[in-house]
């Protein structure tokens, strides 16, 4: 098994949609996705941003919160293919949510299925107001290779059936967040939290985010990720700067 951490640029935000009750200023966060290397399976745990974001592809309800920076190598596919993986090599796509930060290329991988939760993707198409910067249906159109998963009535997905790769159900940023926990040869347990836990400040300090569909969902999965953390899983944040700064990233992996 590889695991590669890349980052298609930045995005600079608010900082109390990050830290709840902080000051309305510039906070500058990397836009995490994942390549793992499983048993001959490629699978990216989210795609980051869509390439026409440096130009101004937001829709203009973004773009007085919201500034990507990131360069065309950045990119995921072309990011992809820096350590020799072509787009079509992609079979799988574990998407966190469908916000726009996350999702941008998922149509970018002709040979890759969807794998997200039934219920992120219908509320992608019909969010409640205060989320409805965070999505952009054109990201996520119904002509890809979709398959949906139903946490509520499983909790945890395991992919290939091996307790390799496992899909947990973490609502609360979103009503359809999910996580991914990978058992590595070497590395031990990681749990890519995605925005089901922006900070490790999140659970150091129970710090809550600004931007949050359901408080009291996103206080649980603290809690578990607090429990995997005791049982020795490297919990792997989603927009935590320190801690990003702190890991290997792509063409160095971990195994």
């Amino acid at each position: 098994m590889r695991i590669y951490f890349f980052s298609c640029g930045s995005l600079t935000s608010k900082k109390n949609v990050f830290y709840d009750d902080a000051p309305d200023e510039d906070f500058e966060v990397p836009v995490p996705f994942y390549l793992i290397i499983h048993n001959d399976n490629y699978i990216l745990f989210d795609t980051g941003n869509h390439k026409n974001d440096i130009e101004g592809h937001y829709p203009p309800l973004v773009t007085g919160s919201s500034k990507p920076h990131f360069t065309k190598d950045e990119w995921a596919p072309n990011a992809m293919q820096s350590i020799g993986v072509e787009p079509e090599k992609i079979n799988y796509i574990i998407a966190s949510h469908l916000h726009h930060d996350h999702c941008g290329a998922l149509t970018e991988f002709p040979n890759a299925q969807i794998i997200v939760q039934k219920k992120e993707y219908e509320f992608a198409h019909a969010p409640t107001d205060n989320m409805k910067r965070a999505y952009y249906e054109c990201e996520f159109p119904a002509d890809l290779d979709w398959k949906f998963i139903d946490g509520e009535n499983e909790p945890v997905f395991d992919l290939f059936n091996d307790g390799r790769l496992l899909i947990y159900f973490t609502p609360g940023h979103t009503p359809g967040q999910q996580s991914l926990l990978v058992k590595s040869d070497n590395n031990g347990s990681l749990m890519f939290t995605s925005d089901a836990c922006y900070l490790q400040d999140s659970i150091k300090k129970d710090v809550m985010p600004g931007l949050i569909y359901n408080k009291d969902a996103y206080i649980k999965n603290i809690a578990l990720f607090k429990q995997l953390s005791k049982n020795g899983v490297k919990i792997i944040v989603g927009h935590d700067p320190q801690a990003w700064a702190a890991y290997k990233h792509a063409p160095l992996y971990y195994e």
